[in-house]
């Protein structure tokens, strides 16, 4: 039973890794509004070899990460005009601080020098929009 645990917790681990990242989420936004794909090919490039290695552990069950990676970052992508209206430019770094720090926050719980669930952090990804908007207002 502990190991069934292990292995789930694992997976989902890296499957908020190459589905949540703050990187593919910004490069989806980036590629909706500019056309440049540039941060999304250089994070395929790391995806590729960080796949590989995690394959080695959670066997052909890592293929299925691609199915929610699709869907959300096809959805970023399709409404990223929409979104982007309401996004100003302090609100993308806040973004991209906060997806900085959950990514090394997972690399230590991925080691295993912290153990955070990783489905408590990933609404930050959501919430630093609306606490940046408000700060803007207090701070400006």
């Amino acid at each position: 039973m502990k190991k069934k645990n292990l292995y789930m917790d694992f997976y989902l681990l890296v499957a908020a890794t190459f589905c949540a990242s703050g990187t593919n989420i910004f490069g989806a936004f980036n590629e909706g509004l500019s056309g440049d794909a540039t941060i999304l090919f250089s994070k395929a490039v790391i995806d590729i070899f960080a796949s590989i290695i995690f394959a080695t552990r959670l066997g052909y069950p890592m293929l299925l990460i691609t199915i929610p990676q699709f869907i959300i970052m096809g959805g970023l992508f399709f409404c990223s005009q929409f979104l982007m209206v309401f996004i100003s430019n302090t609100m993308i770094l806040d973004f991209i601080s906060i997806g900085g720090l959950l990514t090394i926050i997972l690399s230590l719980n991925m080691i295993g020098i912290s153990i955070v669930s990783i489905v408590n952090i990933l609404p930050a990804l959501v919430i630093i929009f609306p606490i940046s908007y408000l700060f803007s207002f207090i701070f400006l």
